[in-house]
């Protein structure tokens, strides 16, 4: 929850926004004071909390909230202020992204149905006149959506993205369209990294599986993957049970986490995974 002195100073700078006579004006008045949001110390006090906060919602640590990837350093509109001026200045239409995404992929690309409710794709251009009725997005917003809702993690395809079974038109198309945006698919560091993830996540879980299983502390050496953790001087059970929960923090805040979440899912049809979370079920809520 924002202070108040961040929300009074979030209402203060939209309603210079919204005073503008016309949308131009709006998005122009957006456009400016956005670039000197900070200018005055009510400003960097209210943003500095406002990054504070997003950096608490992000999926992974201080991960990117399309990518998982990078980074996320860039206050992010989800609606693009060049379309949604409005919005410019409210809480909820922040995510944290990274200068790839924000800059190089998203920028202000945007959709929504229109009509709202409808299945109908208007792909917001310059060709497009403003102000826009609808605000039904169609991009999927990860901060109240869980995206695999509507995507799936292909692993026989290296890690790529694909749009979940029995999904209907109209989530079809938000599926298709967060993916081609972000291009997801199509840049070759975003799958290498998520490729790479699958075996961290397998190889942590893996670890995790074989210190729950040992008896003593020569087992527990043997177990780890970096032995002198353990202390041969030290209670075997205290410290079994701190490297449980190490590799389980480890897990659970790895870049990625749509790739363990899948794995969650999918590990059934997999048996290699199968077999650990059988050993682990507890790993199935994590």
């Amino acid at each position: 929850m924002l202070s108040t002195a961040t929300q009074t100073e979030l209402a203060r700078q939209q309603k210079v926004v919204d005073n503008e006579p016309t949308f131009a004006a709006q998005v122009a008045k957006a456009q400016t004071r956005w670039k000197s949001k900070e200018s005055g110390q009510s400003g960097k006090h209210a943003f500095a909390e406002i990054k504070q906060q997003l950096r608490a919602l992000t999926i992974s640590t201080q991960a990117c909230s399309y990518c998982e990837y990078s980074e996320g350093e860039d206050i992010e509109h989800i609606y693009p202020k060049s379309w949604f001026p409005q919005r410019t200045f409210v809480w909820d239409n922040y995510l944290l992204a990274c200068k790839t995404c924000n800059t190089s992929f998203k920028r202000n690309g945007f959709a929504v149905f229109n009509p709202a409710g409808s299945s109908h794709v208007l792909h917001l251009t310059p060709q497009v006149a403003g102000p826009v009725g609808s605000t039904d997005a169609v991009l999927l917003n990860p901060l109240v959506e869980n995206p695999l809702d509507w995507l799936i993690i292909d692993f026989q395809a290296g890690c790529a993205f694909a749009q979940a079974s029995q999904l209907s038109t109209r989530d079809q198309k938000r599926a298709d369209y967060t993916i081609e945006l972000l291009q997801l698919n199509f840049r070759a560091e975003l799958s290498k990294a998520r490729r790479i993830a699958h075996r961290h996540f397998i190889g942590l879980l893996r670890e995790y599986v074989e210190v729950k299983l040992t008896t003593t502390l020569a087992q527990l050496a043997a177990a780890v993957n970096e032995p002198h953790v353990v202390d041969l001087n030290q209670p075997f059970r205290g410290q079994r049970a701190r490297i449980m929960a190490s590799l389980r923090r480890a897990i659970r805040t790895h870049p990625h986490p749509a790739v363990w979440q899948e794995l969650q899912r999918q590990q059934l049809t997999m048996p290699q995974a199968a077999k650990l979370f059988q050993d682990a079920p507890e790993a199935l809520i994590w």
